[in-house]
């Protein structure tokens, strides 16, 4: 006897029918373009099985092509399945059941990426299947919010936002996860994954299964913090101290040693432009005015052996030589100041007494406090006692560096405090070819 099935055409039960649970003997005499008619209805059930099937959503969506939607009356879990499927590349839109936990299967599809937390029927699914995939990266907008299982075994991530892990963490015990066969990283960088897999034994159901991508470290749950961090630290600590310190000792011996370094890279004519000082005006007649005492005269006679008739050939002026017999002494002094680039003072017990020597000291102060390029030497002589000078050589003397005439050094020095000749200087980079 075939049975009726007048009452499916009943427009109020058309209009408000959800779900419809078929016997082996209905389904197989139902007049299925009855069913097409029922507004609301989304699931077609046998009895004689545990699953239905999905007719259409609850926005009368039908189930993405090439897979399969199914409602277990077991658990009420509603299964989205798209394994192994060739059409879809990558997750399309998914019905929302009216009733049913939504499961997506999703293993063994080459996909690459995961949807927006936006699309369609994605923000109701609880449980992710992604085994086998080739994902490489995990963001928090492709989580959805009330995810309770998480399968991404055996694809190609390296490493886990710490957005993702805080919100896997935050799901308390309610998630379960599975991360192996990934290529994980499993260096300092990484540690807050580390950190996670070592302190999740309740939600990462293959924790004693997850390897390191570099196969020498094995498991990740036996990777120590510290060993892959600290010793990166300590390392690049001492790295950074090492070069610190170097730093201080070149820049300490360089503050010690930095006349004499001077000195030496000038007579190489190595980088001379760049460590020479500025010089008064070219058109001075004299590289310096020479100022001694009378009674001090056989002095005078190795600077201009030296200096004058050296390599350097300066041009020196002093009296005994120089000026005019009958001049004015004071004009003669201020006008030899005046054409030379550089004072230099023979300090000694006699000059110290000489009136002319003051008058040539205060002179030589005015002018080069006037004129930054001018410059006074001041050569002591031994046996002077600095603190037995008159106050204004005596401060001089103490705020201001000077010549000591028994310095091993005394000659390098004084060259180098000379104006540096023109036909003497290099560029920096004609020294370093």
């Amino acid at each position: 006897m075939i049975p009726h099935f007048d009452w499916l055409r009943s427009e109020t039960l058309q209009s408000n029918l959800e779900y419809l649970e078929l016997t082996d003997e209905t389904i197989k005499y139902t007049t299925w373009q009855y069913l097409t008619k029922f507004k609301k209805l989304t699931f077609i059930c046998d009895s004689g099985v545990n699953s239905c099937e999905l007719k259409v959503d609850i926005n009368n969506r039908t189930c993405p092509k090439d897979c399969k939607c199914t409602l277990d009356r077991e658990d009420m879990r509603f299964k989205i399945e798209c394994n192994t499927s060739e059409y879809h590349q990558e997750v399309p839109e998914l019905p929302i059941p009216i009733i049913g936990n939504t499961s997506l299967y999703f293993n063994n599809a080459n996909l690459t990426t995961l949807p927006s937390y936006n699309l369609y029927g994605y923000p109701q699914v609880k449980e992710l299947y992604l085994a086998n995939n080739q994902l490489s990266h995990l963001a928090i907008d492709q989580l959805p919010e009330n995810l309770t299982y998480l399968d991404i075994r055996n694809n190609s991530l390296q490493t886990i936002d710490k957005s993702v892990l805080e919100f896997l963490a935050n799901r308390s015990r309610i998630i379960q996860i599975l991360l192996s066969g990934n290529p994980w990283i499993c260096h300092c960088e990484n540690k807050h994954l580390i950190i996670f897999v070592k302190d999740s034994a309740n939600k990462i159901v293959d924790r004693k299964n997850i390897l390191c991508g570099d196969v020498k470290m094995g498991q990740m749950t036996n990777i120590f913090i510290s060993s892959i961090c600290n010793s990166l630290n300590d390392t690049l600590n001492m790295i950074i101290i090492g070069v610190s310190f170097g730093i201080i000792i070149v820049i300490c011996t360089y503050l010690y040693y930095k006349e004499l370094i001077l000195m030496w890279l000038y007579e190489r004519n190595l980088c001379v432009r760049c460590i020479a000082q500025a010089e008064p005006d070219n058109d001075l007649k004299y590289d310096a005015f020479l100022a001694f005492s009378h009674q001090d005269l056989e002095f005078v006679e190795e600077y201009v052996e030296k200096l004058e008739r050296g390599p350097s050939q300066y041009q020196f002026y002093f009296y005994h030589r120089d000026w005019l017999i009958g001049e004015c002494i004071p004009d003669c002094i201020l006008r030899s100041i005046e054409d030379s680039k550089r004072i230099i003072i023979l300090l000694t017990e006699n000059f110290i007494k000489s009136s002319w020597g003051r008058f040539e000291f205060r002179s030589a102060i005015q002018a080069t406090s006037t004129n930054k390029y001018k410059r006074l030497i001041v050569i002591v002589y031994p046996g002077i006692d600095i603190n037995g000078l008159y106050i204004e050589l005596r401060n001089y003397i103490k705020f201001n560096t000077y010549l000591t005439r028994d310095d091993p050094q005394f000659w390098r020095k004084l060259m180098f405090g000379m104006p540096h000749k023109e036909q003497t200087v290099h560029t920096c980079e004609e020294s370093s070819l």
